[in-house]
């Protein structure tokens, strides 16, 4: 593909632009050859933090909420500087409210999700596959990588809402 990264140097094939035949190379094997580089895209990230009142357990410092919100953290800062746009969907609140942010690149990406994920209670008991039924139609843009957050306890739904995410792309 057509990128900024260099991949390596290959067969000249007719139609290939002239300005991409590596000259030296063309010099050194008597035929011509041309630069290859990594096609550059771009990929969504969805971060969904499991937010139920069943990830408080523990203490303070140490329930999976808190190891929830460090490792999206973590992920998203990651994913941004790879470029890539990055989300937050939060859901467990009974009354089935989702606190979500679309995926955006740039720096101020990462300041929403921070403040958004540092924000969150544990509470209420809705299950994943209500969260994903939600999000799937505007939340989540299709093939997007969805990472969750969660210790998946007490929410027997899990299986069916993977699945239902599956088959819609």
């Amino acid at each position: 593909g057509i990128g900024t990264e260099f991949l390596g140097v290959r067969e000249y094939n007719q139609g290939d632009a002239f300005r991409r035949i590596n000259w030296k190379t063309f010099a050194r094997f008597n035929k011509p050859m041309v630069n290859e580089f990594e096609l550059e895209s771009t990929t969504d990230v969805v971060l969904m933090v499991d937010a139920r009142e069943v990830q408080a357990s523990g203490s303070i410092k140490h329930n999976p909420l808190e190891y929830s919100i460090k490792a999206s953290i973590s992920l998203a800062s990651h994913f941004l500087k790879r470029r890539d746009r990055v989300g937050l969907i939060v859901y467990g609140r009974s009354d089935g409210h989702l606190t979500w942010i679309y995926p955006e690149s740039g720096n101020n990406q990462i300041y929403k999700i921070i403040e958004e994920l540092v924000a969150i209670e544990a509470q209420g008991d809705f299950p994943m596959t209500g969260a994903i039924y939600q999000s799937m139609t505007y939340m989540l843009p299709k093939k997007s990588l969805i990472i969750f957050a969660s210790s998946l306890e007490n929410d027997f739904t899990i299986p069916l809402g993977v699945e239902n995410l599956v088959t819609r792309g």
